[in-house]
């Protein structure tokens, strides 16, 4: 999907005159491959979700990971070892947030029950062997609704290196990547933040044993403070200024950047 996304992106430019040099036969060929990009899926209750790789749905069941702990939720040895080694699992174990990832890029490209279905079936499959996996769960665990486990992905990532790495690989140095998942998870994920045009859009939920949560952003130029005071609630600040916002029926808060 990201090849598709690529290619339609490419063809978008080609309409608009920022590409001049592609002749027919390629602008032809790019259009014809972004209409054709393969994705596998596979069925889990009635519903079509994609499939982690074209075969993994004929793979043995795994353990599921129903009951978190601390660093990766490997089931004994022999899967630590392959994921040491860098070795496929022979089962429908998943090392890190693949299809989830997919979701998390594209969430307007599937349907609230195909992210719901496909979360609730992946995560228990999944070991979070990655730095790069609690951030996309943690976005998607929010836009379906799943506050509590959003904010749990979201602590998970901000303490990976207290939780995953001994301390005797410190000197390998912090994992960055899951820092800025727990970012994505509380700015993309929690408030919901998406940039439409020359507006912000929000959708702000606060965790049930969360006071608040506040962070700031740059947008066309200004600096805005963010503060998430209760569930479905926002003030956005700019050098003690608070914006204008609207507010829309489908849980939406919209805010075009002017002080009221």
């Amino acid at each position: 999907m990201f090849l598709r996304w690529c290619l339609k992106l490419a063809l978008l430019m080609v309409d608009r005159g920022f590409i001049r040099d592609a002749n027919e036969s390629e602008i032809s060929r790019w259009r014809e491959i972004s209409e054709n990009v393969y994705l596998p899926w596979m069925s889990v209750g009635g519903v079509l979700i994609p499939e982690e790789f074209d075969g993994y749905a004929a793979l043995p069941e795994t353990e599921l990971r129903l009951a978190k702990k601390g660093g990766p939720q490997f089931a004994d040895d022999n899967e630590r070892r392959s994921a040491e080694t860098l070795q496929n699992f022979n089962s429908r174990v998943v090392k890190q947030a693949d299809v989830v990832l997919l979701m998390s890029l594209f969430p307007e490209d599937f349907s609230d029950e195909v992210k719901r279905t496909a979360f609730k079936f992946y995560e228990p499959r999944t070991v979070h062997e990655s730095s790069l996996s609690y951030g996309p769960h943690a976005m998607v665990a929010a836009d379906i609704g799943e506050t509590a486990q959003c904010a749990d992905f979201i602590t998970r990532a901000s303490r990976y290196n207290l939780d995953f790495t001994p301390i005797a690989d410190y000197s390998n140095g912090l994992h960055l990547s899951a820092y800025a998942g727990a970012w994505q998870g509380l700015v993309q994920g929690l408030a919901g933040l998406r940039v439409d045009g020359d507006k912000l859009h929000f959708r702000p939920r606060l965790p049930r044993n969360w006071n608040s949560y506040q962070f700031a952003i740059y947008f066309r130029g200004q600096r805005l403070k963010i503060i998430i005071p209760a569930d479905g609630a926002i003030d956005i600040d700019c050098d003690g200024n608070k914006f204008a916002i609207e507010r829309r029926f489908d849980g939406y808060v919209y805010s075009r950047g002017e002080s009221t």
